[in-house]
């Protein structure tokens, strides 16, 4: 679209007219450009940027799990039958959207006027939550769609759901203040008053992408307190005799994820090479040296919202890796536009 602007009143002038259609677009930029004479160039294209892929552990792509789309965050239910995301809807907003895996169906799930996000599953697979975009609030919904969201949280900042444990008894969560702090919402099905509980909250670094620990007793992290994220991993519940902190990475780290087992946590380095640790979870938290798995291409690990969204997850025998990655397509031709100034209204 263009609009003739004044350039001594500094204000618009008439109406705003299209200049060219089908210009390719990634939901927060377009592929087009417009020079100093007015000169249009545009690339044209579908705005399908990513896929749902599958690897193994040593990186082999196995096919995607889901048609080529914007894709912002997932989660896969406990047997990997199914997966969670956010995607645009047509108004915009992200909307969440439960694939079953297996017979290729998709469901939106969602319908949130204020949008929705960041979806996780209850380990019976009954049940998602997930928080709103624009709003402060949690909601939790029938998995099978029927039903409506039922508000589970709806006080305080933004927040960024992290984890649901395994024990259903707890909502792990980001909220966004002057910094990104971690909190445990309990009962989050329940009737009752909940009352959250700060997990790794000092208001004074960013302490996000919270993971229970199979066992519940357990959080692993991500925070940037040295300047740079690394992985942490602490006590759950908070006190009760057991206290202190444990540094997981070793070079960099976001997105933790657990074996089902507890006996080994996976994270992102900072290039985005798949990590993984040889960890124990009882009667104390061990870890080993960090090693590499693999390397997924097209994985952007440059995105800002990887400080904040997951965009992978991993089968419970941690076999199989699902992840969002950049689409590879063709390159589409660059359409020139010339004397377009001329279809506009003064």
């Amino acid at each position: 679209m263009a609009q003739a602007f004044d350039d001594r009143r500094f204000e618009v002038a008439g109406e705003p007219a299209p200049i060219a259609e089908q210009v390719r677009s990634a939901f927060t930029s377009a592929f087009f450009s417009v020079s100093r004479n007015g000169v249009l160039a545009y690339r044209g294209g579908t705005g399908a940027s990513r896929e749902l892929t599958w690897f193994d552990r040593e990186g082999h792509n196995l096919g995607r799990a889901e048609e080529p789309g914007y894709y912002e965050d997932m989660a896969l239910s406990k047997d990997a039958s199914r997966v969670a995301y956010s995607r645009p809807s047509q108004g915009g907003d992200r909307q969440v959207w439960t694939l079953d895996i297996a017979r290729g169906i998709k469901t939106l799930l969602s319908f949130r006027p204020d949008g929705s996000r960041t979806p996780v599953w209850s380990s019976d697979g009954k049940y998602v939550a997930f928080s709103s975009v624009r709003g402060n609030v949690i909601y939790a919904k029938d998995a099978a769609n029927s039903g409506s969201e039922q508000p589970v949280l709806q006080a305080g900042m933004p927040k960024l759901l992290n984890d649901w444990s395994l024990d259903g008894r707890y909502l792990l969560y980001t909220e966004s203040t002057t910094s990104l702090d971690l909190f445990a919402l309990p009962d989050p099905l329940g009737t009752g008053e909940r009352e959250p509980i700060p997990v790794a909250n000092s208001g004074l670094v960013n302490e996000t992408q919270g993971q229970f620990s199979p066992d519940g007793r357990w959080v692993a992290y991500a925070s940037d307190e040295t300047g740079r994220y690394e992985i942490y991993v602490v006590p759950f519940p908070p006190g009760h005799g057991r206290a202190g902190k444990w540094t997981v990475s070793s070079a960099g780290g976001l997105q933790p994820r657990w074996r089902a087992n507890g006996n080994e946590l996976y994270y992102f380095g900072p290039d985005g090479t798949v990590m993984a640790v040889d960890t124990k979870t009882d009667p104390a938290f061990q870890a080993k040296t960090p090693r590499t798995l693999f390397r997924p291409l097209n994985f952007n690990s440059s995105s800002p919202a990887n400080t904040v969204l997951y965009r992978y997850d991993v089968t419970r025998d941690g076999n199989k890796f699902l992840m969002v990655t950049v689409l590879v397509e063709p390159s589409s031709p660059v359409t020139v536009v010339l004397n377009w100034e001329t279809g506009l209204k003064k």
